[in-house]
């Protein structure tokens, strides 16, 4: 298991913070972990998707990474597992081989990202 692997379940909830550009979003103290090892994209593609009304339509949406050689694809499920979109990075260096966010409506009418362990 790598370090970030590691780091990650350390986290169980705690402050969260505002994103800059997507200003009714929010991300956890994991969320913000990863996007200070470079991670930030992943964060934005979750947000980025947001605007679809397919997913935005879901309080509760589950999001799986899963990181290849030099690519990868991320994925996102409603609270029941049926699929809502999915979406091809092709250029990577993501440090994780598979991760699973949430992002979880919140009281500003956005979604707030995070670590299941998080929730």
């Amino acid at each position: 298991m790598n370090r970030i692997n590691l780091d990650l379940n350390g986290f169980t909830g705690g402050a969260v913070y505002r994103h800059p550009l997507f200003t009714r979003c929010a991300i956890s103290e994991g969320g913000a972990y990863l996007c200070e090892r470079g991670c930030a994209w992943l964060i934005d593609v979750i947000l980025s998707w947001q605007g679809s009304p397919r997913v935005s339509a879901e309080d509760f949406q589950k999001w799986k990474i899963r990181a290849f050689r030099n690519s990868a694809i991320v994925s996102a499920t409603d609270g029941n597992g049926g699929a809502l979109v999915a979406q091809r990075i092709p250029s990577t260096d993501f440090p994780v081989e598979r991760l699973t966010l949430w992002a979880v409506r919140n009281e500003l009418g956005g979604v707030t990202v995070m670590l299941p362990s998080e929730y």
